[in-house]
Formats: C-alpha cells, sequence, structure tokens
C-alpha cells in the first residue's frame, strides 16, 4: 500500500478504495442503497465525506491514475474508475457534494432508459434477499431445469433448515419481490438467469408457501 503521508492523491481515496474489496460488481448502477446515503446524512461529523467528496472529484479528473498502485484490487483501472463515477453520480443527486459544501466535477447524464432502470434498482432489498440467494444457490448446484417445476422435496428440506424465523423472511422477501417486479435480481444476486424466469421461479415458490398455509389451516 502506498503510504498516505507520502501520496499524490487525496486523503480519503484509500478509504474509498477499500470499499471495493466488499463490493461484487463494480460497474453496478446504482452502486449503493438509498439506506447507505441516509446513514451518510446523518452522521454528525462530515469530515470523512468530505474527504470521500474530495477524493471522487480527483478521481474523475484522474481517470488514467493507476489506482491498484494504492491498494492491490481484484478490478482493473476501468472497472475502478467506472465505480467512482457511479458513486459520485448517486452522491450527486442525493446532496452529498452540496452538504460538504461542494460540487460534482462531472455530471452524469442517462437515457430515459438508464433512469428508468435506476430508479427501478434504487431500493433498499428485502434483507438483501437472503434467503432467496440460498435457495437459488441450491438450485443452481442441482441444475433443476428452469422449464420444470421444482421439487417440493428440495424445498422443503430448506425450509425444514430455517425453522419458523426462515420460513417468515423468505415470505417476507417474496412479498418484496413482487411489489418491485422490474428490479433487477438477475444482476442482484449474480445468477445466470433472465428477470423473468427469476420471476417466474418466485411466483412457484410462493404458491408453494401457500399450499403449505392452506393445509395447516385446513
Amino acid at each position: 500500500m502506498t503510504d498516505e503521508w507520502n501520496k499524490d492523491y487525496p486523503m480519503g481515496m484509500t478509504g474509498l478504495l477499500y470499499q471495493l474489496f466488499h463490493v461484487d460488481n463494480p460497474r453496478r448502477v446504482p452502486i449503493l442503497p438509498p439506506e447507505t446515503i441516509e446513514a451518510c446524512k446523518a452522521q454528525d461529523d462530515r469530515d470523512d465525506l468530505k474527504h470521500e467528496c474530495v477524493s471522487l472529484n480527483w478521481a474523475l479528473q484522474h481517470k488514467d491514475y493507476d489506482y491498484k498502485s494504492i491498494l492491490d484490487l481484484p478490478y482493473g483501472n476501468d472497472d475502478i474508475v467506472c465505480y467512482f463515477q457511479n458513486l459520485a453520480d448517486v452522491y450527486d443527486r442525493e446532496g452529498l457534494f452540496d452538504l460538504v459544501g461542494l460540487e460534482c466535477v462531472e455530471k452524469q447524464t442517462k437515457t430515459a432508459a438508464e433512469e428508468q432502470y435506476f430508479q427501478d434498482n434504487y431500493v433498499d432489498p428485502s434483507g438483501r434477499l437472503d434467503y432467496i440467494e440460498g435457495l437459488f444457490f441450491g438450485i443452481g448446484e442441482h441444475a433443476f431445469p428452469n422449464d420444470k417445476k421444482l421439487p417440493p422435496k428440495y424445498l422443503q428440506k430448506h425450509l425444514t433448515r430455517w425453522g419458523v424465523e426462515g420460513y417468515q423472511s423468505l415470505r417476507d422477501q417474496l412479498e418484496w419481490c413482487k411489489e418491485h417486479p422490474n428490479f433487477d435480481y438477475a444482476e442482484f444476486l449474480s445468477l445466470n438467469l433472465s428477470n423473468s424466469e427469476l420471476l417466474n421461479r418466485f411466483d412457484e415458490i410462493d404458491e408453494y408457501l401457500t399450499h403449505l398455509e392452506s393445509e395447516v389451516q385446513a
């Protein structure tokens, strides 16, 4: 790592780059959910936020800089710059630059389709969809055909292991999915399926849960 006190980049750059160790896809748009942005706004001490905004502006003006020389990240420089551009766009539209008395040096211009995609995906996924992610990880491992229903035993195995709390969490996450049909689940969950295929699976799982509930009530 480059010495922070003997550097040619702004203070705060290392912290911004370090976040990339926790990012699955630096080109994902939007790069952060609203809840994370709200947490930034709620901070009383905004020194760190100001360092981030200064660093973002610097990065937008120095796209050819070798950012991997600061931290040995698993991404190429183009991906890192794309991450900075997406992060700066969110910070700008949410007024974080304004909060620290700065202006974003590069305004993004989105097409109508790009802006709609942003709005559809700028949400807080319910519990990060972890139970749904667990189901689909197993679906991929077992290579269940997309054009056939899931074996009831597979679903029952997961529900038994998760217990009542897991069942309710899965139900809550499916309800959230119903309310957000245009969310890019395939991208968020890193699945090699189309969104329509995933939504069909969600409906199938929901039907199975409804069937179980009707049996309990009978």
